[in-house]
């Protein structure tokens, strides 16, 4: 659920402006806010609200995250202060770049008026040295250079942003849904080239070889060309495009040329030929070149203004140090997280927060005695530290030692009133602990202190469902996938709730939503199986089975059921396997029931060496057995029954008429009524063969012999199939109304 203005993100961060979001260009939404915590305002990227189902996007996302982060500081770099992982989101801090009194912040806003040859220049040797200390840091190309992307301060300071596509290499599309238009001046496009590769850019600001995948730093110093030619050009475009093919205007179209100074540095910017730019036989050495063309142009016309030095690095502290650290253990890379906090602890080894921090990618790693010493050690510095409280906490809790992680969680909230997370750990040992409604007094405070974390909302959810209050649980149910609606965790949570209050197709759709994100969750397609086993949809159930049980091999709770569903369908053999599983992998609380798998296996093994025997001398027996497998979708375990059918006897009609249903089911028409051809010319008085040639020849658009079909099947169908016979005559008036419209 997208967040609004005066809202605060994490109970920490609260928003002023907003910026992209639903409806606007591009994949991102950025909020301005200011940090209740240290103070000072930030802006906090992230992505919009459907792209958090895209794991790839995601990735990249995390990737780009990582890629701002390693540049470090740089006074022409927008400075990334870390990762913050809020309400189960990821989001990049970012420094906020204020606007002037004219509201302009980027180069964009500059572009509506003329720009200096001094600021042209001054910017333009900005724009090298930030670029150059990218490159350094090994994060390059940039590949979205563009007005919008270089930010202007106030003291009139250039900085490059959006280093997000910058050195992360081969990035995944995004849904088909969400591709920008080529057209568009603003946010980002996404073009698939073929061939395993993926373009990332702006297409107006982007070379002719980023259409092809192929970008370098000429590609980034082709983009600055086009930027260039706008800050000479009052903000037109070198290049332009009226149908959208913007890759075919940057390979055939040419800039009109400028009266100014910057002509002959643009136009080499923007060679067709990434080998005529700067940097052309050696790309890492472009921007450095374009730089002193820059440099001797200003000494040129400007002999008496100085020259921008390049600048000079900082050197980093521990906090930067510290800083790194968090970012990178927020992105779940714990290694490269301690190795920053070790060189904090080096810088200063006084500093408390580093051990906490240490303390807690110890834990991630499962080094919970190392964490513990880590603890110990960030409270003897400062005894006050709630968060090492709460850390040691959630180690003891994760040792089973519930009552001292309840002390050490109290001490927490002892120590920090507005800890909101202490609150829902702390109700969650109560609530294990018996104490159902002291924990849902608690896990309110959770939710009252920091309203925009959903796992509070769920944690209550959970509780209140334990104290019998179903309908208030589903409201914070509900509202955690609001929050978060790409956790499949807490849409999980939601279909249960649905279930509970009796809503199964609710509890349908969020269980199939959640495993659709999730693909190791074996418990919500065992809970899918069973909805659509007592719905009647055997084959829906028997595949969900069938996927809880490749989701999690040793999850026992999906063969116990998937065995009955198959002995009903007298498939003996499979069901004496799966209760065989379900008994091999039952977990204590399953022991009353491993007794009767095994006896249901042991039976089953009987009635299906019984059932070989009637295979080995009737065809019937064997066409039973592949229409059993096909009533429950087992396409592939049907196929070699169904055939064998077939060869033991010719001409035998519901063998024949079931292979037509096997090519059906696997959307073969054209052969499906081929077969029913077939089984009709053998038996016809098979009925069930005229119904299905009927709906085949519907669906291959052979209108009149679905009609006749339909017409033979109504006329002779048997009472015991009245519902085919309504579904028959629905379609056949169908088919009629269509044939009067088409004479």
């Amino acid at each position: 659920m997208p967040f609004e203005i005066g809202e605060r993100i994490g109970g920490r961060f609260e928003i002023h402006r907003i910026f992209g979001g639903a409806g606007k260009s591009g994949m991102g939404v950025v909020y301005v806010c200011y940090d209740h915590e240290k103070g000072g305002v930030l802006a906090l990227k992230t992505y919009q609200e459907g792209f958090f189902y895209d794991k790839a996007l995601l990735d990249s996302f995390k990737r780009g995250a990582l890629a701002w982060i390693h540049l470090d500081r740089h006074p022409n770099v927008v400075q990334a202060y870390g990762v913050f992982q809020l309400g189960g989101r990821l989001y990049l801090g970012l420094e906020y770049i204020a606007p002037d009194q004219e509201d302009r912040n980027n180069l964009t806003h500059y572009l509506r008026g003329k720009i200096s040859l001094e600021k042209a220049l001054r910017w333009g040797v900005q724009f090298c040295d930030a670029i150059e200390h990218a490159r350094l840091k090994g994060i390059t190309p940039h590949r979205d250079i563009k007005p919008d992307n270089l930010m202007v301060t106030r003291t009139g300071d250039l900085k490059v942003s959006d280093f997000d596509l910058a050195g992360i290499g081969k990035l995944a599309a995004p849904p088909a849904d969400s591709q920008g238009s080529p057209q568009a001046a603003h946010g980002l496009s996404f073009i698939n080239a073929g061939n395993g590769k993926v373009v990332a850019g702006t297409p107006p600001w982007m070379a002719p070889e980023q259409f092809e995948g192929e970008t370098d730093v000429r590609s980034d110093i082709y983009s600055f060309g086009v930027t260039l030619y706008q800050m000479a050009a009052k903000g037109q475009l070198p290049i332009v495009s009226d149908d959208g093919d913007w890759r075919s205007a940057h390979l055939k179209q040419t800039p009109e040329p400028l009266k100014n100074m910057l002509w002959p540095i643009i136009q080499r910017c923007l060679d067709k030929n990434p080998a005529k730019r700067f940097g052309g036989s050696d790309p890492a050495s472009g921007f450095v070149e374009l730089r002193d063309t820059l440099v001797q142009l200003w000494e040129r016309e400007m002999p008496n203004m100085p020259v921008p030095e390049p600048p000079v690095g900082r050197v980093f502290e521990a906090k930067d140090h510290c800083e790194r650290g968090v970012s990178f253990a927020e992105l779940g890379l714990h290694d490269q997280a301690l190795r920053e906090y070790k060189k904090a602890i080096e810088l200063d080894p006084d500093y408390p927060v580093v051990y906490l921090n240490a303390g807690a990618s110890l834990a991630h790693k499962g080094i919970y005695k190392e964490a513990v010493k880590a603890y110990a050690k960030a409270l003897k510095l400062n005894p006050d530290m709630a968060e090492a409280y709460a850390n040691y906490g959630a180690i003891l809790k994760e040792e089973g030692k519930l009552d001292e992680a309840e002390k050490a969680y109290r001490k927490a909230i002892s120590l920090k009133p507005e800890l909101a997370g202490a609150y829902e750990t702390l109700g969650i040992i109560l609530s294990e602990t018996g104490r159902n409604e002291e924990a849902i007094t608690i896990i309110r405070k959770a939710v009252e202190k920091d309203s925009s974390n959903p796992g509070h909302h769920y944690a209550l959810g959970v509780s209140l469902e334990r104290g019998k209050k179903p309908e208030e649980a589903f409201l914070f149910f509900q509202q955690a996938v609001r929050l978060a609606p790409s956790n499949p965790h807490y849409l999980y949570g939601l279909g249960n709730s649905f279930r509970m209050l009796g809503n199964m197709q609710g509890a349908v759709e969020a269980w199939q939503e959640c495993a659709a994100m999730d693909p190791k969750h074996s418990m919500v397609r065992f809970n899918l199986g069973i909805a659509y086993e007592r719905a009647g949809y055997l084959d829906g159930a028997c595949s969900w089975y069938e996927a809880a049980i490749k989701a999690d091999p040793k999850d026992p709770s999906a063969y116990y059921n998937y065995g009955l569903l198959l002995a009903n369908a007298t498939i003996y053999g499979d069901a004496a396997d799966a209760f065989e599983k379900f008994a091999q992998y039952a977990t204590p609380e399953l022991a009353q029931h491993v007794e009767t798998a095994k006896g249901n296996a042991a039976s089953l093994r009987g009635e299906e060496e019984r059932y070989q025997k009637l295979m080995a001398d009737m065809p019937e027996a064997v066409y039973n057995r592949g229409l059993a497998n096909l009533n429950l979708g087992r396409l592939a375990a049907a196929k070699p029954f169904l055939d064998k059918a077939n060869a033991m006897r010719q001409g035998y009609g519901p063998a024949l008429c079931g292979l037509g249903i096997w090519h059906e089911k696997s959307g073969d028409f054209t052969k499906a009524a081929e077969c029913y051809r077939r089984s009709i010319s053998s038996a016809p008085d098979y009925v069930v063969a005229w119904n299905n040639l009927g709906w085949a020849s519907y669906n291959l658009g052979d209108l009149k012999t679905a009609r006749e079909a339909y017409e033979k099947y109504l006329a002779v169908a048997p009472p015991e199939q009245k519902a085919w016979a309504d579904g028959a005559r629905q379609v056949l008036a169908e088919i009629k109304a269509k044939l009067a419209q088409a004479r």
